[in-house]
């Protein structure tokens, strides 16, 4: 029996990966992207980009202006790949728990 991420999943999964990063990562295990945004939408969470402008903002403000906007951006980028990196390998670990069982 193959898993079928869920809602639960999804805002897991929300901070570090966008919906066609999702629906890369895990095919037909998951539902299409626009169905991953409604899930978004229904929790009041679909607003990605506009929560990482909101961090950016806050790491700009809280240094002032001792580093550049290049910097801030690539310290980001890096630490999302890292984070989506990680979710989707324990995403995977539940994938596989769960089908082993059947």
């Amino acid at each position: 029996m193959k898993y079928q991420l869920n809602d639960k999943d999804y805002r897991a999964l929300w901070m570090v990966a966008s919906p066609a990063q999702i629906k890369a990562e895990f095919g037909d295990r998951s539902h299409s992207v626009r169905t991953i945004y409604r899930t978004y939408a229904k929790y009041g969470i679909s607003g990605i980009k506009d929560h990482r402008k909101k961090i950016r903002s806050e790491i700009r403000r809280k240094s002032g202006s001792t580093l550049s906007e290049e910097y801030i951006s690539q310290k980001l980028e890096k630490r999302f790949e890292i984070e989506r990196e990680a979710a989707f390998i324990e995403m995977w670990k539940k994938i596989r728990e769960f089908e082993e069982r059947f």
